[in-house]
């Protein structure tokens, strides 16, 4: 997934008819390509579209896997409707499955919940999260439970609680060879706590160079967590290079990049003296959460 090499010659592939009604699992994989190659959600979509097309018509493929992966697109491009259903859906179907793959559906459903601003449910999801880790000592855990169990903190900030005394080793349990994914998953609870960031680390999880399996950007799309660390500390001049990023990843598709850059611009604009802010954009698409973590300010 580090690069897109063979993306022309599949796109090529696409565009001339060829069978794929044996590939429906390569198509949502070709999607991830896009996710972590390209940042372009509208080829994503396509070719998670295509799959599950395929997988209606009795193609096989790994629908939790899949259903995981389109709800993180759907969430980015703005359809919050969307990525519930396929959260929801995921969690009923993972209650027979691996643990690895229930902690996927309950990070799943915390993202949701979070762009909702659904606060306890969040929270409801972190604590489910734990209870796993626990249940099952022995298993491997990843950044999406541990995502649900960062977005628990940054909720559990938001409701006036104290992070939680087992955050930490919580976090070394589930990702345990990460430093950078767990600097990145603590960064906005840890902004707006005013507690101490791992910039170096953090920033890590989102280079391009980073090998796959310490990158924060495979989740986290549009560097939603930078941008919010950046407006929780009012770290203006931040936020002016960064801004132009969220523009270029909402001209492919990804809306919520568009709605969040113009929040931000709103609260910069406010914090020199300018109007209210009123995030429009975020609250018509119907997140409200985002909403309220980009007004928060660290004390």
């Amino acid at each position: 997934m580090n690069n897109g090499e063979a993306l022309p010659e599949i796109s090529r592939l696409l565009e001339s008819g060829a069978d794929f009604s044996t590939k429906a699992d390569a198509l949502w994989r070709l999607a991830l390509v896009h996710f972590t190659v390209t940042e372009d959600l509208n080829q994503a979509l396509g070719a998670l579209g295509l799959a599950f097309n395929l997988a209606a018509t009795g193609a096989g493929f790994n629908l939790p896997e899949a259903l995981m992966w389109r709800s993180n697109a759907y969430f980015y491009a703005g359809n919050l409707v969307r990525a519930g259903a396929d959260a929801d859906r995921l969690l009923e179907i993972s209650k027979t499955l691996s643990p690895h793959t229930r902690q996927h559906a309950m990070g799943t459903k915390a993202r949701v919940l979070l762009g909702s601003g659904d606060w306890p449910a969040v929270i409801e999801q972190a604590n489910a999260l734990r209870s796993l880790v626990r249940e099952y000592p022995d298993d491997s855990f990843c950044l999406i439970g541990a995502s649900g169990v960062g977005d628990g903190a940054t909720a559990d900030v938001l409701e006036g609680r104290s992070a939680s005394e087992d955050l930490d080793a919580l976090m070394l349990r589930m990702i345990p060879e990460s430093s950078a994914i767990r600097a990145a998953t603590l960064l906005v609870s840890h902004a707006m706590s005013s507690g101490e960031l791992a910039e170096d680390d953090a920033h890590r999880a989102y280079a391009r160079e980073t090998p796959i399996f310490d990158r924060q950007s495979v989740w986290d799309l549009i560097e939603m967590y930078w941008a919010i660390a950046h407006v929780v500390r009012g770290r203006w001049a931040d936020l002016e290079l960064f801004i132009p990023r969220l523009d270029g990843r909402a001209a492919r598709g990804a809306k919520l990049a568009g709605a969040l850059a113009s929040a931000l611009r709103e609260e910069a604009a406010a914090a020199h003296g300018g109007p209210t802010p009123k995030h429009e954009m975020l609250r018509a698409l119907g997140y409200h959460g985002i909403s309220q973590l980009v007004s928060y300010r660290a004390h």
